[in-house]
């Protein structure tokens, strides 16, 4: 076995052995961004600063799933950016 097939199934065990984290969002599919700036698997950042449960900084996420209705907003669910 190469040392590189080892590497990349030692990755693949240290994901599935993290906790997943998912986080829900809503934007304006007519806004900015909007529906046509986000695909499955993109990445989104979002900044904080001043939140008591997440450290100020940017956050970089994928977008694994999103939703929507008639109405103009639309669900966002991501998780953390890996690799």
């Amino acid at each position: 076995m190469s040392l590189s097939y080892l590497d990349q199934q030692l990755d693949a065990i240290r994901a599935r052995a993290l906790p997943t984290q998912q986080w829900s969002l809503s934007i304006m599919a007519d806004g900015t961004p909007g529906l046509a700036d986000i695909e499955l698997g993109s990445h989104v950042s979002l900044y904080f600063k001043g939140e008591d449960w997440i450290a100020d900084g940017w956050v970089r996420l994928r977008c694994i799933e999103y939703s929507f209705d008639m109405t103009c907003k639309v669900n966002l669910e991501l998780q953390p950016w890996r690799g």
